[in-house]
Order: C-alpha cells, then sequence, then structure tokens
C-alpha cells in the first residue's frame, strides 16, 4: 500500500481556488491537465508535464487542512490563482484563498511570476491581481482552453512568448486591399440612439471634450470629479461636455451592468450651497439639454456633486431624489475605497492593545527641530493633530531616543483621528518586520491583505493619498534601518518618501540617531527629509518627573482595579469610597517614585528604560 511519503516533495504548482462547484470542477481539470499528457508538445507546452498541489486531492481524512495547506505552499514553485466571481468575493473566503498572497510577498515584483492568475469565470480582478496578466479560459472549447493554458504556464515559466511559428505579415498583399484609417471620435454626440427597445438619452449638439482632466492648468471642480468618476468606473464611457447655453460644462457618463443593460447619467459639480432651488434648476438644465428630458423615463440620471461645507439634509435628498437627481458631497463621491472596516477593526484593536492600554497614555512633550529657537510644546499629539488637519502637503518625521513613547504616540495617532479629523483614514503600517524592500504600493498592498478585507487598487489608492484623505502612519523605521545595511536603510527612506505627492499626509517615527548627529547637525538622511515640502522635523522629550508620576499612578490604579475584587487589597478603607481608588494608586506611586530617587541618576534611567518598564518592574 503506498502512503505519503512516496509523493515527491517538490510540487510545480499550488492551486488556488474557491471552494464551490465552479472552483472545485476547475481545479481538477487543470490539475488533471497538467499532470497528464496534454501538456505534451503540439498542445502549447513543452512536452513535460508537472506535478500540482490541490487540496481536493491532496488533503485526505485524518489531515490537518491548515498543516497540508502549509506543506503545499512549501512545496510548490509557483502558486495558480483560479479566478471566479466566488473567489473575488470577500464574503465568501476559501481556506485556500490567502495562499497566493503568502507566495506574492516572496515575490512582489512578480520578477519570478510566482503568482499566476487563471481566469475561469466572467469577473474583474482588481487590487494585486488586476495588475498581473491573466491566463483566460472564459468561453473556450477544451481544446482550445487546454492550449491556452499550456502555452501560458510555459510562457511564465520561460519568462517570454515568442510564437512557434513566423507571425503573418500585417502589410499589404496583392488580393488585401489597404485599410481605412479613421482619424479619432466625433466631436460631438447627437441624434438618437436604440438600446435594447427603448430610446437612449444623448446630449444634443454639445461639443464633447475626451481629453482627460489631468491636462496641465488650473485643476477646477469638474476635474477633480472627472478624475475620481474613472476610477471609480474604470469600465465606464465617460465623456467631458462643454458648457451649452444654461447647461453648464458637465460629465456624460454610460456604464454597462452585468446584464448587458446600459444606464446613463450626467454629472455636475456645484460650487455653490446646496438648496431644492439648485436642484430644480440643474435638472431643468440637463432637460433642456437632453432629448428625452429627466424625469419619469428611466434611465438618465443626475448626480449632483457639491463643494459646500453643509451637507444635504434628509428632506432635500428624498426631494432631490424624487426629480431623479442623486446629491453627493465630494467626499462621498471620493469614497473610491471604502476604509470603514478597516478603520473600525484598527480602532478596536488599538483600544484592547495590552502593551499601549490608551488609559495610561500620557501626553509627551515635543519640539520642532526644524526651526531654530522653537518652543517646547506640552501635547505632543495635539500638535501632530494640528499639522495633520492643513490642506496642503504634510511630512511628519517624529525623533526619540528609546523610551520617549514613539510607538504609543502613533497608536494613540491612529485611534483618535477617525473623530478628531473625519475626513482622513489613518493607515498604521509597522515597519519593524518588513524584512525586504517593497515599492510603497507593494508595501501598503501587504499591509491591506494582513489587516483587512480592503481590495488594494492602486490608482484609487494613490489618488486618496494625493488628496490628503489618508494618513500614513509609519512606525518604527529605527528598528528597521539598525537590521540592514545603510543603503538598503536609504532604499526603505525613499519609499516611505515616495508617498509624500501631492497633498499626502504621512507621520514616521525614528531614533535619532540616523536623522541627527549628537549635535542636532541633520545626517544624509535627515537632509533628504528637509527637502520635502511641507515637512515637519520633531523630537520628543523625555518624560518630566511629574509625567512619570501620573503614569504610575495610572497603571496602578489599573491594577487596583482590576485586582481588587478577585483578590482583595491590603490597604485599609473601602475601594468604593469617592477617591479612595485614586489615594491607593498614589500611595504606590509615591512608593515607586521614593526608589527612583533613590537612583542617583534618574534622568539617565529615563533615557536608557521605557517608562513602562520604570512601572513594571519590581
Amino acid at each position: 500500500m503506498g502512503d505519503r511519503s512516496e509523493t515527491p516533495g517538490h510540487r510545480d504548482f499550488f492551486i488556488c481556488y474557491a471552494e464551490d462547484e465552479t472552483g472545485l470542477t476547475w481545479a481538477e481539470w487543470i490539475s488533471w491537465t497538467l499532470e497528464g499528457s496534454g501538456a505534451a508538445d503540439g498542445a502549447g507546452g513543452s512536452g513535460q508535464t508537472f506535478s500540482v498541489w490541490v487540496r481536493h486531492w491532496d488533503s485526505v481524512s485524518g489531515d490537518n487542512i491548515v498543516e497540508r495547506i502549509q506543506v503545499g505552499l512549501r512545496q510548490a514553485d509557483r502558486v495558480i490563482v483560479l479566478l471566479s466571481r466566488t473567489f473575488l468575493d470577500r464574503t465568501s473566503p476559501s481556506i485556500t484563498q490567502a495562499a497566493w498572497r503568502t507566495i506574492w510577498r516572496q515575490d512582489p515584483d512578480s520578477a519570478a511570476r510566482r503568482v499566476l492568475p487563471v481566469r475561469i469565470d466572467d469577473c474583474d480582478p482588481d487590487g494585486l491581481l488586476g495588475e498581473l496578466q491573466t491566463i483566460d479560459l472564459v468561453g473556450l472549447t477544451e481544446h482550445e482552453a487546454t492550449s491556452r493554458l499550456l502555452a501560458g504556464i510555459n510562457a511564465a515559466i520561460r519568462g517570454r512568448d515568442k510564437p512557434a511559428t513566423k507571425p503573418a505579415f500585417p502589410g499589404l498583399t496583392d488580393d488585401k486591399p489597404a485599410p481605412t484609417i479613421t482619424t479619432g471620435p466625433p466631436r460631438s454626440i447627437s441624434g438618437p440612439r436604440v438600446r435594447r427597445g427603448w430610446a437612449d438619452f444623448a446630449p444634443v449638439g454639445l461639443d464633447v471634450d475626451d481629453q482627460r482632466a489631468g491636462r496641465p492648468g488650473r485643476e477646477t471642480p469638474l476635474s477633480k470629479i472627472d478624475q475620481i468618476t474613472r476610477l471609480r468606473h474604470p469600465r465606464a464611457e465617460v465623456h467631458l461636455v462643454s458648457a451649452n447655453g444654461s447647461m453648464p460644462a458637465h460629465l456624460w457618463v454610460r456604464e454597462r451592468d452585468d446584464a448587458g443593460f446600459d444606464s446613463e447619467r450626467v454629472v455636475v459639480a456645484c460650487e455653490e450651497p446646496i438648496s431644492a432651488e439648485v436642484v430644480d434648476r440643474i435638472a431643468a438644465q440637463a432637460a433642456g439639454s437632453y432629448q428625452a428630458g429627466v424625469g419619469g423615463v428611466a434611465g438618465l440620471r443626475i448626480i449632483i456633486v457639491y463643494f459646500g461645507d453643509r451637507a444635504a439634509d434628509e428632506p432635500l435628498l428624498r426631494y432631490a431624489n424624487s426629480r431623479f437627481v442623486g446629491l453627493r458631497s465630494l467626499v462621498e463621491y471620493q469614497g473610491i475605497l471604502d476604509f470603514r472596516d478597516y478603520v473600525a477593526r484598527q480602532t478596536e484593536r488599538l483600544e484592547r492593545d495590552p502593551l499601549y492600554p490608551p488609559a495610561l497614555y500620557i501626553p509627551q512633550r515635543l519640539t520642532r527641530i526644524d526651526r531654530s529657537s522653537s518652543p517646547t510644546v506640552d501635547n505632543a499629539l495635539d500638535e501632530v493633530v494640528d499639522w495633520l488637519s492643513t490642506d496642503g502637503p504634510r511630512f511628519t518625521l517624529l525623533l526619540g531616543d528609546p523610551g520617549r513613547g514613539k510607538t504609543f504616540l502613533l497608536h494613540q495617532l491612529a485611534r483618535l483621528l477617525p473623530d478628531r479629523l473625519p475626513h482622513l483614514t489613518p493607515m498604521l503600517v509597522e515597519l519593524r518586520d518588513l524584512d525586504k524592500s517593497l515599492s510603497l504600493d507593494q508595501l501598503i498592498a501587504s499591509h491591506l491583505a494582513d489587516a483587512s478585507d480592503v481590495r488594494f487598487e492602486r490608482n484609487a489608492f494613490r489618488y486618496l493619498l494625493r488628496e490628503g484623505r489618508i494618513a500614513l502612519l509609519f512606525d518604527g523605521y529605527d528598528e528597521l534601518a539598525v537590521r540592514v545595511s545603510y543603503a538598503r536603510a536609504a532604499e526603505h527612506l525613499t519609499t516611505l518618501l515616495a508617498a509624500a505627492e501631492g497633498n499626502a499626509k504621512v507621520v514616521v517615527t525614528s531614533r535619532t540617531q540616523h536623522f541627527l548627529t549628537d549635535q542636532d547637525v541633520r545626517t544624509a538622511l535627515g537632509t533628504r527629509v528637509e527637502m520635502i515640502t511641507g515637512n515637519r522635523l520633531a523630537r520628543l522629550e523625555s518624560f518630566t518627573r511629574d509625567q512619570v508620576h501620573q503614569f504610575l499612578a495610572r497603571r496602578y490604579r489599573a491594577e487596583l482595579t482590576a485586582t481588587a475584587p478577585a483578590h482583595g487589597t491590603d490597604d485599609p478603607g473601602s475601594l468604593d469610597e469617592p477617591g479612595r481608588l485614586d489615594e491607593l494608586a498614589g500611595q504606590r506611586a509615591d512608593r515607586r517614585m521614593t526608589f527612583l530617587a533613590s537612583i542617583e541618576d534618574l534622568s539617565g534611567l529615563a533615557a536608557k528604560h521605557r517608562i513602562r518598564e520604570v512601572a513594571y518592574s519590581p
């Protein structure tokens, strides 16, 4: 009887798929094809067969599924990801769905092409998978699918897809007339069109400016909306339509749904305070400019994106909806990536963090070092929040010796920003575990893959970053830099500096030594930071005696609260008495401070030890 030990340890491919009927049947067919005679010459192959790890064949009764998957990943050179709507639906995750990320982290630049997406369903991958070239098997016969699969696999292994035969000559032949060449799209859209039995809408005789909004010149509200629309709806047909008569310049957008039906909408930028009168006026202007009018006929809808500070109230939203008009604030319309679940999870994790409990946080003192004779402020957190509230760019480098609370500060910043600056999405990224150079996009994609179900979409992320809607909080550059060479540390800094584009908000923490000498002279890395527009260089100062006492008192109060109900206390008096808990915590803090005062160099202790260690040491 054969056993698992007879199976070779090495596998060419690990098959990653959704565990529904579509995913399983395709996984088994592809695995059989790769391991069978289908890889022979003439079927797009190289005359060889491949070894495959597929869960439904390689995990049997009695196996630890998670362990078997980990073994399969270690054995495999590459992972084949079967793309389907079920696989891409994060609400229906597969136990093997995270496998491709494990392989991707070993090859984030795809230099070795270790992640091979194969499309088996009518789906549209985005994020990291959307950036990789796909082997598309949708709509093919078995022979066609076999040929395309094996040709794609072998091309990925070789790194080149040169055809086996000479391509046909694309020029003129004796019996082939020259093709007719046209010169681009028409400059206007007019006349009725028919769509599945009902009239299509079209602007009548309006000039269409198909040049994208990213052209040189002053950015207008409509050009900003154009960028957002193209990011939110990458498959839609979007036109910039010039002003005509009473109708202002606007966007005309057509998009086809999954059922094959088209829908049109007009998107208008509104810089004045939104009101029912504004809704009526814009609706009437659109009705006069479009053939079928607006209201009562399905298909054409108006979206007004307003820039005012006052949000539309519920009655106004209902009224606008009755006129087939949707109202969106610019912030709502910019919601290209939905980070609400990510922020909620991050906040919950920080609220429960046992190493940095929010109740023990003591505001640090902070001094700007990019200005001469800058005064020291007493609340570093408030100061950094104020810096991030600017409409312009901000790159903040927070320096401090060990024990100054750099990580604690950044944790508090990430926890409180959603309430203090609701328009900003804080993204706390720990750098201490980074062991290889990654681009900014790869770093954030990896972070989101580990921290949440948010799909990373590069263009959307970059847009929100440039618009100042994301605050990147990078903690622990110093812990990263001490493990690598200076050249590699400089590469990592380049990655962080790459985030400083447009109105981006970035905060980085590090020990002082990497950016300043003992005489506060800028190092080469520090000079690079100072060249960034909107930079702030600041140093966290040592804790005062009062701050240390305050921290100790909070720590002992939390300890008394947690242990007194179960074990009682040796201190007289009831903890239920008003102020008694604070009194006992203060007494313990006093005793600890007396002990610390007996140490000859208290300032030296504060410089060498973290404040938490002062409290938790015996």
